[in-house]
């Protein structure tokens, strides 16, 4: 299942855990790679998100797998909250935020 942004603003903002671009991934394809401290508008699905580090390779998959529409106008910001997660936080202006769970493969 994946993630559809539609015309979807998208940021990756520095902070202490995001230090590494993300690659969003799609059948194990790059669709798109997020700098960190960056803003692009995207349209496009993907379903899980990629880290290379210096170190090592870490994959993120999509918990719990479901089929999400974005719509366009939206906002969604990437935030790597812990090791193990990384949180999609998205919502059209005035509206609800929701979020979407990316957990690191065992």
């Amino acid at each position: 299942m994946s993630v559809n942004f539609q015309h979807t603003t998208v940021r990756y903002p520095l902070d202490n855990m995001n230090q590494f671009p993300l690659q969003l991934m799609l059948n194990g394809h790059t669709q798109a790679v997020l700098n960190i401290d960056s803003t692009q508008v995207l349209t496009l699905p993907f379903e899980s998100i990629r880290i290379q580090s210096a170190m090592q390779l870490l994959d993120f998959d999509q918990n719990p797998p479901a089929a999400i529409g974005i719509n366009p106008g939206s906002i969604a910001v990437f935030t790597r909250v812990s090791n193990t997660t990384i949180v999609m936080t998205y919502s059209e202006p005035g509206q609800t935020e929701q979020q979407v769970f990316f957990v690191l493969e065992a």
